[in-house]
């Protein structure tokens, strides 16, 4: 096979991918934006049975703010393509580089928050199962039950 034919190859393959990820992006975000419309229905009914009491409301007016709110997130994610969706990202980084640079330093911190309780979780269970098999890692109950 030529170097030639081997890179048509690849751009090829690239493409598949890029476009097989694309669908399921779109597919995805469009579940999502489904669920959000949803939800926003949701809140429009405890707006309305919120203000069915007959008194000024400050929930019933929060409800009905989640709510348009929340169906704008979910008409923009089911009528979205993932093109639109990297553009948006890609122009809300441009615009803010300080507001994703504190984003992601958050999402970083919550990570490593996550990995160090859950390696200390992982500790505290080894050292338990060191003490009920003797640090040999096989139970007395292995012992009492003979292998076939």
């Amino acid at each position: 096979m030529s170097q030639i034919d081997f890179q048509t190859a690849a751009k090829r393959v690239a493409q598949q991918s890029k476009s097989y990820l694309s669908r399921q992006v779109e597919r995805q975000a469009a579940t999502v934006g489904t669920n959000l419309s949803q939800t926003a229905r949701e809140l429009e009914k405890m707006s309305v049975q919120l203000n069915g009491r007959g008194t000024p409301n400050i929930a019933a007016d929060l409800a009905d703010r989640a709510a348009i709110i929340v169906d704008r997130a979910g008409r923009y994610l089911q009528e979205g393509t993932s093109d639109r969706f990297i553009g948006d990202v890609e122009s809300f980084s441009r615009e803010r580089p300080w507001s994703v640079a504190a984003s992601a330093a958050v999402v970083g911190f919550v990570a490593a928050r996550l990995v160090k309780s859950s390696s200390a979780r992982r500790y505290q269970e080894a050292d338990y199962r060191d003490a009920a098999t003797g640090g040999t890692g096989v139970s007395a109950a292995s012992y009492a039950t003979p292998s076939i």
